[in-house]
């Protein structure tokens, strides 16, 4: 009686010396992947993701590339040269795939970590940091170019 709620809406009934009621039910198996436990991510600036086991993921070599093209690109914009302006058209294409590269790999290290303890990810809500925050303006380039926020987050602020 408790699978009728998930009947797919076959029913047969058969006899053989005694009736038999055969009903197609949706029984869904339990997957081999269900969470015993949780594993919180914690995102932010100076350390990319720290997980709830204290494993922390860093943030050296964006930090390096970022802090580079921000203080080559004004320098090669006052020369002005072509060959000024070939480095900077360089440089302007290098930076975004490295720190989605780099988000790639942490993230692949901590769903990796997550499935072999059998453990479920929790990530905090970053829905609206960008309106919440306040910065100094010797940050703002170092927290508007936060590599872990997305599209949406950053078309809010």
């Amino acid at each position: 009686m408790q699978r009728f709620d998930r009947t797919k809406g076959h029913a047969m009934l058969s006899k053989k010396g005694i009736f038999y009621l055969i009903v197609t039910v949706d029984a869904p198996e339990k997957s081999e992947y269900d969470p015993i436990g949780k594993l919180g991510v914690d995102l932010g600036i100076e350390n990319l993701a720290v997980d709830s086991d204290r494993e922390v993921f860093e943030s050296k070599q964006v930090e390096e590339k970022r802090r580079y093209s921000s203080n080559r690109r004004p320098i090669l914009e006052r020369v002005g040269t072509r060959l000024a302006k070939r480095r900077l058209q360089k440089i302007s294409g290098k930076e975004r795939p490295f720190k989605k590269d780099t988000n790639h790999t942490i993230s692949k290290a901590i769903v990796s970590k997550a499935k072999g303890t059998n453990r479920a990810i929790i990530l905090e809500d970053l829905t609206d940091i960008c309106s919440k925050a306040t910065v100094k303006k010797d940050q703002r380039d170092k927290h508007s170019k936060w590599t872990f926020l997305n599209r949406r987050v950053r078309g809010s602020h």
